[in-house]
């Protein structure tokens, strides 16, 4: 479903709408360019009207931009369509409209400060956090014992030191995959959404990407196209609950032999 640019839209430039936006972030054009994942050259073409965002680019700047406070509160969703309308319109090889659900799902990550709470909602949010929890193939742990001083650690870097990410490394065959399976089940009642996903079959990013945000968001959020903004979208959500999320089997995307950890080609995402 795509939806066409309302007819009043302002016919500012895309350079002078990204400047201003930009602006009220406090962003760099550098910090800008580094969030995108693209150059400081290429957000400067941009504010120069030398050159125009793909779909995926302005997709991601947009997420990237309601993110950082560039975009009006109460008034996103207009200034987004201005800025999709300026790329169209300027962009000889732009025709894509702006994706209606996309856009959607994205804004409702971020609801309007300025939106007065309704009684159903003040009344779902008195009400118990739902938790779910999506294991794969995760191991049975039934039967686990032993590792108590590494279970302990781990925990700790989780819940005590808020560790974001944490790395379980060692040859094959020695209970990786049971002892951070185990450790998911101990600290599960701490989150809000726990999934677990092995990575033995190189799934593309995309494809995973995909997944995770469709169950963190509960089925709510459609996941957008390109790897750029669906890496957007996943982040948004991991700031918006307590989500743990644990990779197995990891190796699998990387260069057999590289020991400096270089991934294998389509799997940098």
């Amino acid at each position: 479903m795509v939806s066409q640019c309302p007819q009043d839209l302002e016919t500012d430039r895309f350079a002078g709408l990204l400047l201003r936006h930009r602006g009220r972030t406090g962003l760099t054009q550098r910090d800008l360019a580094a969030r995108l994942g693209t150059s400081r050259r290429s957000v400067q073409d941009w504010e120069s009207g030398l050159s125009y965002p793909s779909v995926e680019r302005l997709q991601a700047l947009i997420v990237h931009l309601l993110v950082a406070g560039g975009l009006t509160v109460g008034r996103e969703r207009a200034e987004a369509h201005r800025l999709w309308a300026a790329v169209v319109r300027e962009a000889p090889r732009m025709g894509a409209p702006l994706d209606a659900v996309w856009l959607d799902g994205v804004l409702s990550l971020h609801p309007s400060s300025e939106t007065e709470p309704t009684r159903d909602a003040n009344v779902a949010a008195a009400r118990p956090l739902e938790r779910t929890q999506d294991w794969g193939e995760a191991p049975d742990v039934l039967d686990f014992v032993g590792r108590a001083d590494d279970l302990a650690t781990l925990r700790k870097w989780v819940l005590e030191e808020h560790c974001r990410l944490a790395a379980v490394l060692g040859m094959g065959g020695i209970g990786k995959t049971a002892l951070t399976s185990q450790l998911g089940h101990d600290l599960a009642s701490s989150f809000q959404r726990v999934y677990w996903r092995s990575l033995r079959d190189a799934l593309p990013t995309t494809q995973w990407l995909a997944s995770v945000i469709v169950f963190l968001s509960g089925q709510q959020v459609v996941p957008p196209e390109g790897e750029g903004s669906r890496l957007a979208v996943l982040l948004e959500l991991l700031r918006g609950r307590p989500c743990l999320l644990m990779l197995d089997n990891f190796e699998t995307v990387l260069e057999p032999g590289q020991r400096e950890g270089r991934y294998r080609d389509g799997f940098a995402g």
